[in-house]
C-alpha cells in the first residue's frame, strides 16, 4: 500500500509538472507573438491562458496591451481591472490603463489613475492629467470644422493616406482588394497579412465616388502609402509601409516606414524611384509631404536626436541633394508621437498622442509667424475623438478635406 499510494502521489505531480510546462509555453507563445506585433495571434492565445488562469499577471498585461493597440479599448479597460487586483504593480500599468480610459472617455477615472502614476513619474504624469482636464474642456468648445463618414469610400477593412490630387480627385490607400474574405471572417492571421493598395477617386464638391486601383495589375505595387504629390504635379514622396488592420498607427504598436521619392507622371503614377537619401537603417521615416514646388518635404521619424516616438522634421533640397532633416522643435515634438505633416500656407496640420486633447492620436494645428511655431491648438471635438485621428489634408480653396479615423 504505501508503495501504492506513493506510485499515485508520483504521478499526479508528473501531470501537474506537464501541465506547468506545457502552460508556459504557450505563454512564451505568446509573448512572442506580442513582441513580434502580431496582436491578433497572441490575444488568441492569450485568452486560453488567462481563461485557465485568472491571476496569471504577465498574461493579463499583455492581453490587455494587445486589445488597446488593435483599438479595443472596452475589453483592454476590463483586463487592466484584472490585473489591477493583482500585486506589484510597475507604473506603466497605471499609465496604460489611464490612457484606455481616456479612449473610453472616462475622464474622471482616468484623471485620478494619471496622478497614482505621477506619485513615480511626476512630469509625465501632470501632463496626462492634463489630458483629462483638456477633454472636458474640449467637450464644452465650439468646433472649427465638422467631420462626416465618407460613406463613399470607407469599407469594412481600413483606408487612410488620403492625398488630395489635382483638382476633384484624391488618392488614397485601402486593403479592400487584397482579400477574397469579407472582413469580418477574416481570422488573426489573415489580419496580420493583410496589405494595402493604392486606389483613386474623383470628387464632386468634395465628395468622393467611384473609387478604383491607382495602377493596373502588372504595374501594381503593395504597402506604397500614404503618398505626396508636389503641387506643380512633378515629383512624389512614398511611404512604404508595414500597416496591419486593426493595429494602431504608433511606434508601440510596431509601425515601421521608409521614404521613397520619385518622378511623378500622369494619373498618378510614377517612375525614378530612389530611396530618401536621410532614411536611416533601424529607424522609420514616412508620412512624407511635399510642398508646391517639390522642394520642401516634412515627415515623421523616430530617429535619434528627438524628443521620443515620432518627431516630425523638415528637409529642403539643393539641386539634387536634400538637406540634413531639421526637428521642428518642442514645441511640435513630445516624448510620445507626432505624425502626418500636412501644411497648408503657413499652418502645419499633425496628429500626436502625447499633445492634450481627447484621447488616442488627436489633430493639431499651429501657425509659422516668422519663422516661429506658435502655440500648438487642438481642433476640436467635430475633428477628434476619443480614438485614434490623423492624415489631415485640407483643400483651402474648395473648403474641405480628409482625415483617418478608428472611431
Amino acid at each position: 500500500m504505501p508503495h501504492k499510494s506513493f506510485f499515485w502521489l508520483l504521478l499526479f505531480h508528473c501531470v501537474l509538472a506537464e501541465q506547468v510546462v506545457l502552460a508556459q509555453n504557450n505563454l512564451d507563445k505568446a509573448i512572442k507573438k506580442f513582441e513580434l506585433n502580431e496582436y491578433f495571434s497572441a490575444i488568441k492565445l492569450l485568452k486560453k491562458i488567462v481563461e485557465k488562469d485568472s491571476n496569471n499577471v504577465l498574461a493579463l498585461e499583455k492581453m490587455a496591451e494587445a486589445l488597446r493597440r488593435t483599438n479595443q479599448s472596452p475589453q483592454a479597460e476590463q483586463f487592466y481591472q484584472k490585473r489591477l487586483r493583482l500585486p506589484k504593480l510597475e507604473p506603466k500599468i497605471w499609465l496604460n490603463y489611464g490612457k484606455t480610459l481616456l479612449e473610453n472617455q472616462k475622464y474622471d477615472e482616468a484623471k485620478a489613475i494619471f496622478e497614482k502614476y505621477a506619485e513615480k513619474f511626476p512630469a509625465d504624469g501632470k501632463n496626462w492629467v492634463r489630458h483629462a482636464y483638456k477633454a472636458k474642456e474640449l467637450l464644452q468648445e465650439e468646433p472649427i470644422f465638422e467631420a462626416k463618414n465618407s460613406t463613399t469610400l470607407n469599407t469594412a477593412t481600413s483606408e487612410f493616406g488620403v492625398t488630395i490630387f489635382e483638382q476633384n480627385k484624391i488618392i488614397f490607400a485601402s486593403a479592400r482588394a487584397n482579400t477574397k474574405k469579407n472582413y469580418e471572417q477574416l481570422n488573426e492571421t489573415d489580419l496580420e497579412k493583410t496589405q494595402n493598395q493604392l486606389f483613386s477617386a474623383a470628387t464632386t464638391d468634395g465628395v468622393p465616388i467611384n473609387p478604383r486601383l491607382l495602377k493596373d495589375e502588372l504595374h501594381n505595387t503593395l504597402n506604397d502609402a500614404p503618398v505626396s504629390f508636389s503641387g506643380d504635379g512633378k515629383w512624389v514622396a512614398i511611404t512604404k509601409n508595414n500597416f496591419s488592420v486593426g493595429t494602431r498607427p504608433t511606434l508601440s504598436s510596431g509601425l515601421e516606414l521608409t521614404i521613397f521619392l520619385a518622378e511623378a507622371t500622369e494619373k498618378g503614377n510614377w517612375t525614378n524611384m530612389k530611396p530618401f537619401e536621410h532614411n536611416i537603417a533601424g529607424y522609420s521615416s514616412g508620412f512624407a509631404w511635399l510642398n508646391e514646388e517639390g522642394n520642401e518635404m516634412y515627415f515623421a521619424s523616430n530617429r535619434p536626436g528627438g524628443a521620443g516616438g515620432f518627431d516630425i522634421y523638415v528637409t529642403k533640397k539643393t539641386n539634387n541633394s536634400w538637406s540634413i532633416p531639421s526637428n521642428l522643435g518642442q514645441k511640435i515634438n513630445t516624448s510620445g508621437d507626432e505624425i502626418t505633416p500636412f501644411l497648408s500656407q503657413k499652418t502645419l496640420y499633425f496628429a500626436s498622442d502625447y499633445h492634450a486633447g481627447l484621447g488616442g492620436l488627436d489633430i493639431f494645428s499651429t501657425i509659422n509667424k516668422e519663422g516661429t511655431w506658435t502655440e500648438v491648438k487642438n481642433l476640436g471635438t467635430k475633428i477628434n475623438s476619443s480614438k485614434d485621428d490623423f492624415g489631415f489634408v485640407y483643400d483651402t480653396k474648395n473648403n474641405y478635406g480628409f482625415m483617418i479615423s478608428n472611431r
